[in-house]
């Protein structure tokens, strides 16, 4: 009887490069467990996607082995394929929202075994105007960022990197006039901040609506900021989103438009700036959503593990 095999797809670039001291230890969890594992480090940009595109049918399980990057680049070669081997995340670079989404946790070796020991689950997936996204779409202040923060200084700090540039751009930052059409309704409004997504956090920080994100339901969650009218609004807003007060859905409301949908279209008065998974994801004044419902099969920790 031929062993199970598991693909270990490597960014070395990516994050603190922490894997690289791990590796061993790494492949013996899987090794105990019964798999056969193999490893590819990437060697440019989209070389994930092309090397699971051509390989990964081999395989039952393919693991993404450093940030967001990396993670988009092997799903998105998991869903070119007929035969989908179960998708992994290790949580090895400067952002790893997804990773948190599924309970890995954030020593490798411990993730390993949360990754034998996990569930398979099929788990949704976003298209923007037919490119995917796993995890989000995002356009707006603290994303138009990721186009200039340096990647040394997001390896060095994470996600202070983030808000650090998005504090310096907020007085010069220009707001957006949106037609936001959904299953449902439609509003129209300027906004900051527009997040489309199917995870619990957006570059380290918690969502505002974390409590209803589902990975499979076919729906993502919607989320418009708008432009603040005071400063008890903003204060609020991050005091939220970094986990020092609770949700109040009434003082949500006055700075912001939450909606679960199967699809959107956002159509700007100007062109935006589009993010995919944290990648650059084109700019256009026209975009359309929707949800591919259950297309990847994903495992997630079927317990907490303490770090």
């Amino acid at each position: 009887m031929s062993r199970k095999k598991v693909l270990l797809v490597i960014n070395p670039r990516a994050g603190v490069e922490v894997i690289k001291d791990r590796t061993l230890d790494i492949i013996s969890v899987f090794n105990k467990a019964g798999y056969e594992a193999s490893v590819y480090v990437t060697q440019a940009p989209k070389d994930g996607t092309r090397y699971v595109s051509e390989n990964g049918s081999d395989y039952d399980i393919v693991v993404a082995c450093g940030g967001d990057g990396t993670m988009h680049e092997v799903a998105d070669g998991i869903l070119n394929l007929e035969k989908r081997p179960a998708f992994a995340v290790m949580p090895c670079g400067s952002m790893n929202d997804f990773a948190s989404t599924l309970g890995m946790p954030n020593d490798l070796v411990k993730c390993a075994q949360a990754i034998v020991e996990g569930e398979v689950f099929n788990c949704d997936v976003g298209y923007t105007d037919g490119d995917r996204f796993i995890y989000a779409a995002a356009f707006g202040i603290f994303t138009e960022i990721t186009f200039e923060t340096p990647q040394y200084l997001k390896n060095a700090i994470g996600s202070i990197a983030y808000a650090v540039q998005g504090v310096m751009d907020l007085p010069t930052y220009k707001y957006h006039r949106l037609k936001v059409e959904y299953e449902g309704g439609c509003t129209k409004d300027d906004f900051a901040l527009g997040l489309i997504s199917n995870t619990t956090s957006i570059a380290g920080m918690r969502k505002l609506f974390d409590s209803v994100s589902s990975l499979e339901d076919g729906m993502v969650e919607l989320m418009l900021l708008k432009i603040p009218t005071n400063i008890e609004d903003v204060v609020r807003a991050l005091r939220i989103i970094n986990h020092l007060e609770a949700i109040d859905a009434e003082a949500v409301k006055r700075f912001a438009v939450f909606v679960q949908t199967p699809w959107a279209k956002i159509t700007s008065d100007e062109p935006l700036k589009w993010l995919a998974d944290g990648e650059a994801n084109g700019i256009r004044s026209t975009t359309e959503i929707r949800v591919d419902k259950g297309a990847l099969p994903t495992i997630r920790a079927s317990k907490v593990y303490e770090d």
